[in-house]
């Protein structure tokens, strides 16, 4: 019964990104600096936003065969599968003794050096916010892929009341 909730509860999620996204106003600056960096380092990138950013993050480096990592925690099960639909390969594990990170930080950085696009949540998954963990350093130390910083922001938005603040955009918002 779980794996059936988690397979109808994130597929809403994805059906409702798309329909949130997609109504809204986007202005997008940098994405030829993006192609060309992807183009010139064969595919090998880091994308580095904070956590908040994340739900913009997924929906636009959708279609990239990218790799973001998910936490093991039962809400990490749904994230996972989210981020399945939106075709991501998801290393899970979560900062902390014993909770898996750097052997799904492993994971990741051999899926970059393979020739695709890494994202990564800079400030963690419980942060503090704003403050950039040593993860994204090391995967660029060991893969040789660049960095390439990225934020979003909506002008009419709702903040979740979480440590790093989600934004989600109001429909038809800019």
């Amino acid at each position: 019964m779980y794996k059936l909730a988690t397979f109808f509860g994130s597929f809403f999620v994805w059906i409702s990104m798309h329909f949130l996204f997609l109504s809204c106003r986007k202005y997008i600056f940098g994405h030829s600096a993006l192609i060309k960096c992807i183009r010139e380092n064969e595919g090998k990138v880091l994308s580095a936003s904070w956590h908040r950013s994340m739900l913009f993050t997924v929906y636009y480096f959708r279609k990239l065969n990218g790799a973001l990592m998910a936490s093991r925690s039962s809400d990490g099960e749904l994230i996972t599968a989210v981020l399945r639909f939106f075709g991501y390969f998801a290393p899970r594990g979560s900062s902390g003794i014993g909770k898996g990170g750097q052997e799904a930080l492993e994971v990741f950085i051999e899926h970059v050096k393979k020739g695709n696009v890494g994202g990564l949540a800079i400030d963690g998954p419980k942060g503090p916010p704003y403050v950039s963990k040593h993860g994204i350093a090391k995967a660029a130390a060991r893969t040789g892929a660049p960095i390439l910083l990225h934020i979003w922001y909506a002008k009419s938005n709702i903040r979740v009341n979480s440590w790093d603040r989600t934004i989600i955009p109001k429909p038809f918002s800019e």
